[in-house]
């Protein structure tokens, strides 16, 4: 049997822009509690450089900066199957289904090599963003088969069930959909996110300016 990827249908994440902004406000003022409670500690005069870094790589991997560096995408994704022949007979298998996505940078990946200083100044490397999370609506799944000839009676007495196999390889093929689609955020876009919202809280605490690249 072989399988034949078909395009989904893209549908945007479920935050549009006033939505986003509402919660990236939040978003930075929950920030700024984190990060009094993380860094009010350090030092405003000397920077002491190896406390600053271990500091900057734990405020970085909280829920609260992983969420502003994640997008959510919900789309429809679909498998088809196909196998048979003239003598045989032929069947195909279609199941489609929703799946969601949660994309962005995993900064549980941040290293101390990835937080350096350049004179006066901390930089941070953000890694690539990446496929975080693949989660299938099981409810949603929807699936279509018809056969014919010999086929269909081998796969009867084989009890083979087109369906499981289908939707064992919904995810795999998910996450193919995903990259093809073009649907991970830009690294830029998320760069920036973190120069806007996340690089002043750091460096009003830490004393140093900070710049995410």
């Amino acid at each position: 049997m072989t399988e034949e990827p078909r395009s989904g249908r893209r549908a945007a994440s479920l935050l549009g822009l006033p939505g986003r902004l509402l919660v990236a406000a939040v978003a930075v003022l929950v920030l700024a509690g984190a990060a009094a409670a993380a860094l009010l500690l350090l030092p405003r005069g000397m920077v002491q450089w190896e406390r600053v870094e271990r500091s900057t790589l734990e405020f970085l991997r909280s829920e609260e900066v992983m969420f502003l560096v994640t997008d959510r995408v919900v789309t429809r994704v679909d498998v088809v199957a196909r196998d048979g022949s003239l003598l045989m007979g032929w069947q195909e298998g279609v199941l489609i289904g929703t799946v969601e996505f949660l994309c962005g940078v995993d900064l549980n990946k941040l290293t101390a090599g990835d937080v350096r200083r350049e004179g006066d100044r901390l930089l941070v490397t953000v890694p690539e963003p990446e496929v975080l999370q693949v989660a299938v609506d099981t409810d949603s799944l929807s699936f279509f088969e018809k056969k014919s000839g010999l086929l269909a009676v081998k796969q009867y007495l084989a009890r083979q069930d087109t369906r499981q196999e289908l939707t064992a390889r919904l995810e795999e093929r998910a996450r193919e959909f995903i990259s093809e689609e073009g649907l991970l955020p830009e690294r830029a876009d998320l760069v920036e996110r973190l120069n806007d919202l996340v690089a002043p809280l750091l460096a009003s605490h830490l004393s140093v300016a900070v710049e995410f690249r």
